[in-house]
């Protein structure tokens, strides 16, 4: 009589696992197929080169991308060169994805879709821009914008340089 139960326990153990185990399949293959139609319809494969092109896809940003091209840097320089670190690839990467997220997840989850820079993201454009125009803080040089750029070390380029990296079009 044991035995029966012993068997017949082992047969429905073997059940929920052959159950189980086609649920997990089931929802692996939902999942695969939710991320790869997300991944298709955001066009996500652009996001990983360094093309300007990639930061206009999410319309909240086509002022900042039109303001970029009519400033003085779109010839030389592109969105990753000032939003990102530039120190290496890695922690390049590593803050493009983590901005890409965050970004995704405030535009879909968000109805405040408000293209901000934070704290953190003010401080890495200010040493992207000392990063390229070093010169004018270098102790080497006795110019009149070395001095000028030494008193205001605390501030943010952009507050005097306003249309250096984005130039505003007037309002019609």
């Amino acid at each position: 009589m044991f035995s029966y139960f012993r068997n017949f326990n082992c047969c429905i153990h073997f059940m929920l696992k052959k159950v189980f185990r086609k649920r997990v399949v089931l929802i692996a293959c939902l999942l695969i197929a939710v991320f790869s139609y997300s991944f298709y319809v955001t066009d996500a494969i652009s996001y990983i080169n360094d093309d300007p092109h990639a930061c206009k896809h999410c319309h909240v940003m086509d002022e900042h991308y039109d303001a970029w091209r009519l400033a003085s840097h779109p010839k030389e320089v592109e969105c990753n060169q000032c939003h990102l670190p530039n120190k290496n690839l890695f922690s390049k990467n590593c803050k493009k994805a983590f901005s890409g997220l965050n970004h995704s997840a405030t535009y879909v989850f968000s109805s405040d879709l408000c293209v901000c820079l934070k704290k953190e993201s003010k401080a890495l454009i200010k040493d992207n821009c000392i990063r390229c125009h070093g010169d004018l803080f270098s102790k080497e040089s006795s110019s009149f914008e070395n001095l000028f750029h030494d008193e205001f070390k605390e501030r943010f380029c952009w507050e005097c340089h306003t249309t250096s990296a984005h130039k505003r079009a007037k309002k019609k």
